[in-house]
């Protein structure tokens, strides 16, 4: 492997230490073992914002919660790992979920019967969405958002109470300007194949019947159920750093990117060491991959700086279980916007998991700021935890004082699938056709969840390990 030593040489360096990066880094060695790999994390530790702190016996996630089996990406990593005995899969109550409409949470309707006794919606809201089935599939070469989508096909009522709160689940972002096709592609298949969503929810539930369907996880990537591991994600982000031993560097940050022509990159740390690679994979997020490349390929700096990201915040809350009023049975509940509140909405850790909170506790993990709030992550501390407890605070009757708690904040929290967004990465990836050898990947670009992370890691390493011998043929 390459010494640390300025003007050091390595075959495949990776920048950043997140999920993204340490499975491309894991992938990379299972496929050849003695291939030369340095992955470099600026922080402290590893796993970026996968992982987990304890706190007075609580398992507080920093990032993602978890992931979910309906693909098998993740799972198959944590087998390879020797996870097995430490993966945890979320409880059945998990299944119900709550969303906020006038002061009160009312259960998601998991069905179009349920739909018709459901108070989410007015009669005429139902009718609009019941008549979905009639109504005539788009043009599918115009792209449109998931709201000129939702609005389309169930109209305005179901489109706000629905698909708002959907958006802000998972990208906390804007749902008039995320892309359908992007951001939700099983929705856009739905319509495209199946001329609409009730028609495609029948058509799967006969194919289901006629024993269609193979067993195991869905390949088309269903519902599925959320895993975790008894330690939290943190179990998954040591697991992969103990694997790949020396390789994976600490506390080094990269300072600055140079392109050898003909012979690799260098990556210039903040001790100005050197360490040259034939190939670089950039695990970080788009800005900070602009930012690295700027100098010498403004083109391909442009192209990543065009991807948006939406600023989050994360405050985690442990109570004594008498001092929390709701049953909290369920996984929890979001909050569309016109609902006015800043909370995007809350997870029910300990619902989910009951091995992340101590005996008679419970632990709630809360979200705020989001494309359409980014003010809030700024909030000092204090202030923000009160927003958070004052907003939900009634919704759950939370009574006292928190037993634990932890705020997170992340400026570039998650990346923003806006409309366009498939053009944008195939931009990116024209320009990156041009510069051989360097790599990109991450959550910016195909995917925003765990699983897609790990996918996309295995992807690129074998994108790298083709270039490498191809490098290897031109030798």
């Amino acid at each position: 492997m390459g010494s640390t030593a300025s003007g050091a040489r390595t075959t495949v360096v990776i920048v950043g230490g997140g999920i993204s990066g340490l499975a491309t880094a894991h992938r990379l060695i299972a496929k050849r073992p003695t291939l030369d790999v340095q992955v470099l994390e600026a922080a402290p530790r590893p796993g970026g914002t996968l992982g987990s702190d304890l706190e007075l016996g609580f398992a507080f996630e920093r990032g993602p919660n978890g992931f979910l089996d309906n693909v098998p990406h993740t799972l198959k990593l944590a087998e390879e790992l020797g996870l097995q005995e430490s993966l945890l899969p979320a409880s059945g109550a998990a299944r119900k979920r709550y969303l906020l409409k006038q002061g009160r949470l009312i259960a998601l309707p998991l069905g179009p019967l349920q739909l018709l006794t459901s108070p989410l919606l007015s009669v005429v809201g139902k009718l609009r969405a019941l008549a979905e089935p009639f109504r005539a599939r788009r043009d599918s070469r115009y792209e449109e958002s998931v709201a000129a989508f939702a609005r389309r096909r169930l109209g305005a009522e179901a489109a706000t109470m629905f698909f708002d709160p959907l958006v802000t689940g998972i990208y906390a972002g804007d749902p008039d300007r995320i892309g359908l096709e992007a951001a939700f592609p099983r929705l856009h298949a739905m319509e495209r194949e199946h001329g609409g969503l009730l028609r495609a929810m029948v058509a799967r539930v006969r194919s289901r019947r006629k024993g269609a369907m193979a067993a195991g996880p869905d390949p088309k990537g269903g519902a599925g159920r959320l895993h975790s591991f008894r330690r939290g994600m943190e179990d998954l982000a040591q697991a992969l750093s103990a694997r790949l031993g020396g390789r994976l560097r600490l506390a080094v940050p990269v300072e600055e990117l140079r392109v050898r022509k003909g012979e690799g990159y260098e990556c210039v740390l903040r001790d100005r060491s050197v360490v040259r690679s034939r190939a670089l994979v950039l695990a970080v997020p788009a800005p900070r991959a602009a930012n690295l490349v700027g100098p010498w390929s403004p083109d391909l700096a442009l192209s990543l700086e065009e991807i948006p990201y939406a600023p989050v915040a994360v405050v985690c809350l442990g109570f004594r279980r008498e001092d929390v009023e709701h049953p909290l049975d369920g996984f929890g509940f979001l909050a569309p916007r016109n609902q006015g509140l800043r909370t995007l909405g809350a997870i029910f850790v300990s619902t989910i998991f009951p091995d992340h909170a101590p005996p008679g506790h419970v632990s709630l993990r809360v979200m705020a700021g989001g494309a359409r709030d980014p003010e809030a992550v700024g909030l000092p501390e204090l202030e923000l935890e009160a927003l958070v407890r004052r907003e939900i605070g009634p919704l759950l009757g939370l009574r006292g004082e928190p037993v634990a708690h932890k705020v997170y904040r992340y400026p570039q929290g998650i990346p923003q699938y806006n409309v366009g967004h498939s053009k944008r990465v195939r931009r990116v990836e024209g320009w990156l056709s041009q510069l051989p050898g360097l790599f990109v990947t991450g959550n910016a670009y195909r995917g925003v969840s765990v699983n897609d992370c790990v996918f996309e890691g295995g992807r690129v390493a074998e994108e790298v390990l083709k270039f490498m011998g191809d490098q290897r043929v031109v030798a």
